[in-house]
């Protein structure tokens, strides 16, 4: 409280006036951080029957004469994992703010404790995703052990699973065991090893082919792209306006239904009248981008336009793409990745932080949980109950 002492008019006392609060400001702060130290004593005694001494047992969790307890230990993993903060600068963090010292091998011991716990954690996220109605899938180049490794995203709008592999296409794909049992949709850029699982319906980012057809366009200047690219937005729109409803009406489905074959078919015919590249020595005869792009939209009419039949289905892979950006961060900010345990830590422990945040859990106190052997899981039939609402 902020009280007047004196009149700013006369100069009279007002120590014996009572005041009415005629404005309030506010001042958020953090106190003064200090590490609590909590002393775990065990007692001994002697029986008076048989004279035997028993000696009582320390928590599981105290292990030593000295350590930091899991609260400390979950916010150095989310400087390390969620902010990409190097170990060296972690602990200097720690000292500047708490005064405590904290020395690499401590926060590699926690990374290998973390990554233990977080296997339960998750089995229980692939059976999540494998009950989820539609999946994004992605997957991006991870310089580890001095070569090229690949870290494969899979991801729904309340989770996200990352895995690292040596390669790319459908072997990796197997190892990592979801789309060999995934069902759903699976959105994704069209690498064709996706369309090796033929289980599932499968939809295509139209975030890269109105960036494909604007290359096209302005480049080539060839009409039609500018067409499909006008046509795709105004399905997004339509789609957007519809949204409450759930469906496009049947006759404005049916005419971009129509305009989409219409678009194509004088696209083919453009490019019969241009005279053919000149062909190699081997392989097949060389088409121009606009032709290949052409034949992908015709050929996966469906995937291209599933979103307009079905609301559930997103236009783009825009949520995979965003959850894999944190690995480029990752390999930005660190150069590599060391050794390819190092990458399996880094996408389990992304993995976790990651849906931590989608499920709009605290990321400390998930840290914390997982650290004390208790990660928190998910259920298999949440996604679903998601869809559905």
């Amino acid at each position: 409280m902020h009280t007047p002492i004196s009149c700013q008019g006369c100069g009279s006392l007002l120590t014996e006036v009572k005041g009415s609060c005629v404005e309030k400001r506010q001042v958020f702060d953090v106190p003064k951080l200090q590490i609590e130290v909590t002393e775990h004593q065990v007692e001994e005694k002697k029986c008076p029957c048989c004279g035997e001494n028993t000696r009582a047992s320390f928590p599981e969790n105290v292990k030593g004469p000295m350590q930091y307890g899991e609260r400390v230990q979950a916010l150095i993993a989310y400087f390390a994992h969620q902010h990409f903060i190097p170990v060296a600068r972690v602990g200097q963090i720690l000292e500047d703010v708490f005064g405590v010292a904290i020395s690499q091998g401590t926060c590699a011991n926690i990374d290998e404790k973390l990554f233990d716990h977080l296997k339960v954690f998750e089995a229980s996220l692939k059976a999540h995703l494998l009950a989820t109605r539609v999946l994004h899938f992605d997957e991006t180049g991870m310089r580890c052990e001095k070569k090229l490794q690949w870290v494969h995203v899979t991801a729904s709008q309340m989770a996200t699973l990352f895995m690292i592999h040596p390669k790319r296409g459908q072997e990796a794909m197997d190892q990592i065991g979801v789309l060999p049992q995934f069902e759903g949709i699976a959105v994704h850029d069209h690498w064709s090893p996706y369309f090796s699982y033929k289980h599932m319906l499968h939809a295509l980012c139209n975030a890269h082919h109105l960036r494909e057809l604007t290359f096209i366009h302005e480049e080539h200047r060839e009409e039609w792209a500018k067409q499909m690219k006008d046509l795709l937005i105004l399905a997004h729109d339509e789609v957007i306006r519809y949204w409450e409803v759930g469906a496009l009406p049947r006759e404005k489905l049916l005419q971009m239904e129509q305009q989409y074959t219409q678009i194509i078919t004088e696209g083919i015919e453009y490019h019969t009248r241009l005279p053919p590249l000149p062909k190699g020595k081997r392989g097949r005869q060389k088409q121009r981008d606009g032709k290949n792009l052409l034949d992908r939209l015709s050929q996966e009419r469906e995937c291209v336009l599933r979103f307009m039949h079905d609301f559930s289905v997103p236009f783009t892979n825009n949520q995979g793409e965003q959850d894999i950006r944190m690995a480029k961060l990752k390999q930005k900010i660190s150069g590599c990745l060391r050794t390819f345990s190092g990458g399996q830590l880094f996408c389990r422990v992304r993995s976790y932080i990651s849906t931590a945040r989608k499920q709009g859990w605290n990321i400390w106190d998930a840290l914390t949980d997982a650290l004390m052997g208790r990660p928190r899981l998910l259920e298999p039939t949440l996604s679903m109950r998601t869809i559905a609402a």
